[in-house]
């Protein structure tokens, strides 16, 4: 039987009480300081960066999985690290690294949860990287494609240490149709974007990340905030949002506010926002197969 929210523990807004007055977060692993380290630095080759990956057997099978996914669209198969990273370069591999290391090392235990996390993430960079390309192509597509994977990854942290919390905010936006963000602000619980604006902090992730991680919603992109969003946040908001539009339950008031703040973001008249939507959808068989990728061992 679920747990009503009053019957849980309150939880302090504040993300760095919250952290320390219950848990430890764990690091990163020493692998990915390496490969941050030598790629900024310039001095890695992909013969190294290659090596390194493969000693971590789980993370190398990860990133010949995405590299062979439908984001890339390579037009054949990879199945040596070498020829993967020499493929993408050293940058797109530095930033793949960065989010898979971030998602394998807060595992929940429900794995049909994470599979949800790693479906609207995956859909929501596929689209922020179509926005980028084709709306604001002085924003960097891969930047705010890794962003977009990261910017649900504070929900990584209600699912591994308060899973119950999270039913009970999900339960709340079901029943009100409405999003998760606006469950956190009616129950005065923390908010999943700067949760993960913190956890980029901790393990010294790109600030742009960060920043996206913590304003991404309707209230961001509608200007309900005191500053406006940047060029990567503005992208990703409107990404998710555009993806959050396919969820089965939210309410027709819901759907028609984040209409309106999408047309006015995107510029949009008469059926331009159908037809990106159309779009959108498109966009969920290539995230299916994605996942079936994952799945596979």
């Amino acid at each position: 039987m679920a747990t009503p929210a009053d019957a849980l523990e309150r939880l302090p807004g504040d993300p760095e009480s919250l952290f320390q007055g219950h848990f430890h977060l764990p690091p990163l692993p020493a692998l990915v300081a390496r490969v941050d380290e030598a790629i900024r630095s310039g001095s890695a080759t992909a013969r190294q960066v290659a090596t390194w990956i493969g000693t971590d057997a789980g993370l190398a099978a990860d990133v010949l999985k995405l590299v062979n996914s439908a984001y890339y669209g390579l037009p054949h198969r990879i199945s040596d690290l070498t020829h993967a990273v020499a493929y993408l370069g050293l940058a797109e591999i530095h930033r793949l690294v960065i989010a898979l290391a971030a998602t394998r090392t807060l595992v929940p235990e429900d794995r049909r949860e994470l599979e949800r996390f790693w479906r609207h993430a995956y859909h929501t960079a596929l689209v922020a990287r179509d926005l980028a390309r084709s709306r604001m192509n002085h924003v960097e597509p891969q930047e705010v494609s890794l962003a977009a994977l990261l910017h649900d990854v504070g929900k990584l942290i209600y699912l591994c240490f308060f899973p119950r919390h999270l039913a009970a905010l999900e339960r709340w936006a079901r029943e009100h149709g409405t999003y998760l963000s606006e469950a956190e602000v009616a129950l005065s619980w923390p908010s999943h974007g700067l949760l993960g604006a913190y956890l980029c902090r901790h393990w010294r992730l790109p600030a742009f990340a960060e920043r996206c991680c913590a304003r991404h919603e309707l209230a961001d992109l509608a200007g309900h905030a005191a500053a406006p969003l940047d060029d990567r946040q503005r992208v990703v908001a409107l990404a998710n949002l555009l993806v959050n539009l396919r969820t089965p339950n939210l309410h027709e008031l819901a759907r028609e506010r984040t209409r309106q703040a999408l047309r006015e973001a995107l510029g949009c008249e008469g059926d331009a926002l159908l037809l990106l939507m159309a779009d959108v959808c498109e966009r969920e068989r290539e995230v299916e197969n994605f996942l079936s990728t994952l799945r596979a061992s």
